[in-house]
């Protein structure tokens, strides 16, 4: 986050810049005292000379790993970001995890929006979506018979999709890059239905192939 927001100003990037020279140890220190000496500083220093506000996207908190790995940034946007200079917004999206739920519900400086994407059009635009990859597939790797996957299996793929356009993106270029019968076979037996993080472990254990 300190990196991305360095590169969009020059006078945050000082700051952090000045903060790292000063303590090279910073990249392994507690995220406190990465959040007091990379975020909290720096902007309070750089406010007065950043025009407007200035947003930044805080995507999937839910993929944080699980709750106890994560409860240590969740709390720092609930006690320590409403510190920060008030033209500094963040945007934060999440499944509704239970402990992040928790933690900001009645939080004064959090506003909540609720989105439904496990909606009829969702599910319908997430199965065109692989429909036309799988296809793409089929052509790109060409002993695969026409019929190699059937409606039925792309219904059960876009239901493992939990409504993320994200997970059908990762499980079609995961089944594309190497035998897609078997890597097909992976994904249906491999327990990562609603589930990017195991998605993500398997793909990797599965790279060097």
């Amino acid at each position: 986050m300190a990196y991305w927001m360095a590169m969009s100003n020059a006078h945050i990037r000082a700051t952090i810049s000045e903060a790292i020279t000063s303590d090279a140890a910073l990249a392994i220190a507690p995220i406190q005292t990465q959040f007091q000496k990379l975020l909290l500083e720096p902007l309070n220093a750089a406010g007065a000379h950043v025009l407007g506000p200035m947003t930044v996207i805080l995507d999937a908190l839910d993929e944080c790993r699980n709750a106890e790995s994560r409860e240590s940034l969740v709390s720092l946007i609930v006690d320590e970001f409403p510190k920060l200079p008030p033209n500094f917004r963040f945007f934060n999206t999440s499944r509704p995890e239970s402990d992040i739920a928790g933690r900001f519900r009645g939080c004064s400086h959090i506003t909540e929006m609720q989105l439904n994407v496990a909606t009829q059009a969702t599910r319908h635009n997430i199965v065109v979506y692989i429909q036309e990859r799988m296809e793409n597939i089929r052509h790109f790797k060409r002993s695969l018979e026409p019929e190699w996957l059937g409606q039925p299996v792309i219904e059960t793929l876009a239901e493992y999709s939990g409504g993320l356009f994200i997970w059908a993106s990762t499980a079609c270029k995961f089944i594309r890059s190497f035998d897609p019968k078997e890597r097909l076979a992976i994904i249906l037996t491999s327990g990562v239905a609603n589930n990017l993080d195991e998605l993500y472990n398997i793909a990797l254990q599965n790279s060097a192939d």
